[in-house]
């Protein structure tokens, strides 16, 4: 009798533990009822909660979840564009902005150095520089470019800054770097211009140079790796900046023009008061901000920024 007991007891655990097991794994494919599932946008309800009512989408795992209300796509993040009223369709020129993260580690930045005439620029100084010390007074490197006219430097992990280039018979340029998103950043060539080349656009421009100011050039890539068209570049204007021409160039610089052309990006200030500023680039289309860029301008000298979503 004792032996019966003992061996019902031994099947009953049996029991339990192969139905415990069961459990467990069927757990794991059951959805959250309480979440509504889909297959598309339109399959997702809005709710209410606490007389707020929550805009929903269809996740990629097939549920509903919390979704950014839109009229327009200039209320949605860059990246997302308006659909059903809610921001959910991924842009595939933009998808990429915001999920770059910078790296903690060091790293080598590749920048060659070029001049108007293609040649590389040799015997140029190119300094590291912090972008909080607007005199550079504090060097993070420095180099001179040798005859293929690359900067090879060693950047800090989590840099924020910008490499003045100096030499004979070129405009200085403050050239404010990406983060690093890896061990090593190779860069475009950047084309070093002269005073001859500063005088050529003013006069493009009809403008009359200020020795007192600088000029801006901003250049914007978009998630495919080209120059971004249809990017608008903006400030804050007030009195100092009356006699500011903004331009964006298109074989040339044109100062009728909304917006950068495709496969060029570039679009700038000449006659820019020296000192800090902020320029914002703004898709023309959508409104959307893809960058707002602190820098510094100086007298006689370019701010270049290149902008990676």
């Amino acid at each position: 009798m004792k032996e019966m007991y003992q061996s019902g007891l031994v099947l009953l655990r049996t029991v339990l533990v192969v139905s415990l097991a069961f459990f467990v794994v069927s757990c794991t494919v059951i959805v959250d009822p309480a979440r509504q599932q889909c297959e598309t946008h339109d399959d997702c309800k809005s709710v209410s909660v606490r007389g707020n009512d929550i805009a929903l989408k269809c996740s990629d795992i097939g549920v509903c979840e919390e979704a950014v209300p839109c009229s327009t796509s200039a209320d949605c993040p860059l990246g997302l564009l308006c659909t059903g009223e809610i921001c959910a369709k991924e842009d595939p020129v933009w998808g990429c902005a915001g999920q770059r993260v910078a790296v903690e580690e060091s790293g080598r930045i590749i920048l060659p150095l070029v001049y108007l005439t293609g040649a590389p620029a040799v015997g140029v100084k190119a300094s590291l520089c912090g972008a909080l010390d607007s005199e550079c007074e504090t060097e993070v490197d420095s180099i001179t470019t040798g005859d293929k006219g690359l900067v090879l430097m060693e950047v800090p992990g989590g840099f924020r800054g910008y490499v003045k280039i100096t030499g004979d018979n070129i405009l200085p340029s403050l050239y404010y770097l990406p983060e690093l998103q890896g061990a090593e950043l190779s860069l475009p060539p950047y084309f070093l211009p002269s005073s001859d080349n500063a005088d050529a656009l003013d006069e493009t421009l009809g403008i009359v140079a200020n020795p007192d100011t600088g000029a801006i050039v901003v250049q914007v890539q978009d998630c495919l790796g080209n120059f971004a068209g249809g990017v608008q570049y903006s400030y804050v204007a007030d009195e100092k900046h009356a006699d500011v021409a903004g331009y964006y160039y298109a074989g040339s610089p044109v100062t009728d023009l909304m917006a950068t052309v495709d496969e060029v990006g570039i679009g700038g200030f000449a006659n820019f008061p020296s000192g800090a500023s902020t320029v914002t680039a703004t898709l023309l289309e959508t409104e959307q901000t893809v960058a707002t860029l602190s820098l510094q301008v100086r007298a006689d000298t370019i701010t270049y920024v290149l902008v990676l979503p």
